[in-house]
């Protein structure tokens, strides 16, 4: 499902949302940080993150939608009941689906409610600009794709192994259980001089 207006949010460099993540990992998957190897998403998603961010963690029958993070006090964080039970099985969609989500909570919750905050009473809806529109940094989709790149693909971990001179996205994404496009896309933003 293709989504065509977003909420402007503000604006992030790649490397504020590196911190971010690399900030949330510390603190509930210190060992992610240690070596390379795939990112506990479910575990991350499920129990650590709701509780170190303070989001509701629900599956749920979404229809087409694989997840969904919904701004409230406390934000929502929802996977379609297919997506979860891939989550349970570590299939890449739906672990990237999973990290993605945990991006909007940690990233956009916060200014979402505030922004429905300061509209008219009785008003439940955000205003939206067609995502053509915005540059790549503010538009809250391109962050939490990057968000999800950055939780699945450790940087921490990622650079060690470029210097060893592991530069192959295909090897790159068995090591992570990754699919190779995040592979890929994670190795060609990374701003790095090797």
């Amino acid at each position: 499902m293709s989504i065509t207006h977003v909420p402007v949010v503000a604006p992030m460099k790649k490397r504020e949302i590196e911190n971010r993540v690399h900030r949330l990992l510390a603190a509930v998957s210190p060992k992610t940080l240690e070596s390379p190897g795939p990112t506990p998403m479910e575990e991350i998603a499920e129990f650590s993150a709701p509780l170190h961010l303070g989001y509701s963690f629900e599956p749920r029958d979404l229809g087409h939608a694989l997840g969904m993070m919904i701004p409230g006090k406390p934000p929502e964080v929802l996977l379609d009941l297919s997506t979860y039970e891939d989550l349970l099985l570590e299939m890449h969609r739906a672990r990237f689906t999973a990290a993605h989500e945990t991006g909007h909570a940690d990233l956009h919750a916060h200014q979402l409610v505030d922004a429905m905050v300061s509209m008219r009473p009785g008003q439940g809806t955000l205003y939206r600009r067609p995502r053509r529109e915005l540059q790549a940094f503010r538009d809250p989709e391109w962050q939490a794709n990057y968000y999800a790149g950055c939780m699945l693909i450790p940087g921490a971990t990622l650079l060690p192994l470029l210097r060893q001179g592991v530069r192959d996205p295909g090897q790159i994404s068995i090591i992570y259980n990754t699919s190779l496009e995040v592979a890929e896309i994670r190795l060609q933003k990374l701003d790095i001089q090797l």
